[in-house]
């Protein structure tokens, strides 16, 4: 999975100095855009960037706010990157994450309405396991919605739909296609990719946004021991 660099898309760049990231981060925060998505990935990241340019006075952004955006069609897109310090994650409500020791991930679209798409999810769970092998963040499963910073009700639904980690390991290529295993006779439920599975805790809510295979059968889990390891 590729990430199309800050310089490949932005039109305004960074028109201000911009601090350096910290390495590791202690946390990936989760935003939405509020905007509306189209078929063009640069384009739309672009809209985000000028959102912000015109409240570059006001909120003092120096750049686009977040390190990175995930389109709908699954697409990343570079912002701060692990380069700078991101300006999107200020605390409000207190605690030890703020801006200095966490980056930014900004689903493009508004989530108040929709769901994420599949793609996203995936593209989602790349760059998490992505930033963990590269050192920038220090765990990949410490994400946490903008809401839990400050009084805010972003990221809507995005949060709530972005369903359990992906797996270490080659997750989420090509030939690791993730499924979702149910047991017919418990209702419990896994969704597994090449040799490992994760235990799914809120089924209705998975559902309700998967697109991916299904699987279904009877004492599902002995199935799943039997063929899996269990993360």
């Amino acid at each position: 999975m590729n990430i199309v660099p800050f310089g490949d898309w932005t039109r305004r760049g960074r028109w201000w100095p911009t601090r350096a990231l910290s390495k590791p981060a202690a946390a990936i925060v989760i935003h939405h855009s509020v905007t509306t998505p189209t078929s063009s990935p640069r384009a739309d990241a672009r809209k985000v960037e000028e959102v912000i340019y015109q409240r570059r006075w006001k909120s003092r952004f120096s750049m686009v706010a977040y390190n990175w955006m995930i389109h709908p069609d699954g697409t990343i897109l570079e912002g701060r990157g692990p380069t700078y310090r991101n300006g999107a994650n200020n605390n409000t409500r207190g605690g030890a994450i703020s801006n200095h020791n966490s980056v930014s991930v900004c689903f493009i679209g508004d989530y108040r309405t929709t769901l994420l798409t599949e793609a996203q999810r995936r593209a989602f769970w790349w760059l998490a396991q992505d930033l963990e092998r590269n050192g920038t963040v220090a765990n990949s499963n410490s994400v946490m919605p903008h809401s839990a910073l400050s009084k805010t009700t972003c990221p809507a639904e995005a949060y709530s739909s972005l369903g359990p980690p992906m797996f270490n390991g080659d997750a989420g290529e090509e030939d690791e296609e993730m499924v979702t295993c149910i047991d017919k006779l418990s209702g419990e439920a896994w969704v597994c990719s090449g040799t490992k599975a994760r235990k799914i805790n809120d089924v209705g809510q998975w559902m309700s946004t998967w697109e991916g295979p299904v699987r279904r059968a009877n004492n599902m889990k002995f199935v799943i021991d039997d063929l899996y390891e269990i993360v």
